[in-house]
């Protein structure tokens, strides 16, 4: 009976002891496999951690108009009896009436000529400059709107070179204007010296007859001298076909 039971105690303590040797085995493999975790997640958050740039949207561009430029001035010299130079936004101003000028417009409205001098028209950033020219004596002031250079504000304006053939000066004339005016003022370039009707001209031009964003620019087209209207139809003014007149 005795050696039954000390029999019997042998045979569970070998089980025991395969039990124990299996669950070392186990919490080993478990040891691994926690290491291996852990080295990944460190990779990660390495890679985490190191600075990077991401890249960039493009943007597109954008036309718009660009004010005239202003050649630097050597000296600065007494003009009708003031000797102070003219400031950046006062010679911006002149050129730029000096600009249409030469297109054969001698009086602008004052809408156009802020415009192409890169001013809002009733601002003080182009009041503020047109009021010191007049007091210079270099511009005057017209009827409906519209302003003139003086003989000596002709005299202190940068040159001008406006191109000779049709094509040097379209180009030259669109890329002065936004892309509203462009759109509309094309469509009657290449129709010239026929006008278009408002319907045909705005659908040529991609917008809808009547509205705002079509009425808008071609009023400014005409502020700028450069279309003129009869009867309904939109003309291409002649000056900006040199070679035909």
């Amino acid at each position: 009976m005795l050696l039954e039971q000390i029999e019997g105690l042998r045979t569970t303590a070998g089980a025991y002891e395969k039990a124990m040797a299996g669950i070392h085995r186990m919490a080993g493999e478990m040891m691994a496999s926690a290491q291996k975790i852990q080295e990944a997640v460190s990779e990660v958050q390495a890679v985490a951690k190191s600075p990077s740039v991401a890249p960039q949207p493009s943007r597109p561009a954008i036309a718009t108009p660009k004010p005239l430029p202003i050649p630097p001035r050597k000296a600065s010299s007494a003009v009708a009896g003031d000797s102070e130079a003219l400031s950046g936004p006062e010679r911006r101003i002149v050129n730029s009436i000096a600009w249409f000028h030469a297109l054969g417009i001698e009086n602008p409205e004052k809408a156009a000529v802020a415009f192409m001098a890169g001013y809002t028209f009733g601002s003080g950033g182009f009041n503020n400059p047109c009021g010191a020219l007049n007091r210079k004596g270099l511009i005057e002031y017209l009827a409906d709107s519209r302003i003139r250079l003086t003989a000596d504000g002709l005299a202190m304006a940068e040159p001008t070179n406006v191109p000779a053939t049709n094509d040097a000066l379209h180009l030259a004339v669109l890329g002065r204007l936004g892309g509203p005016e462009q759109r509309i003022l094309i469509p009657l370039l290449k129709g010239y010296p026929k006008g278009m009707d408002n319907l045909s001209l705005a659908e040529a031009s991609g917008y809808a007859p009547n509205s705002g964003g079509y009425n808008n620019p071609r009023g400014r087209l005409k502020s700028l001298g450069l279309i003129r209207y009869e009867s309904g139809t939109v003309y291409a003014n002649d000056l900006l076909f040199p070679e035909r007149m």
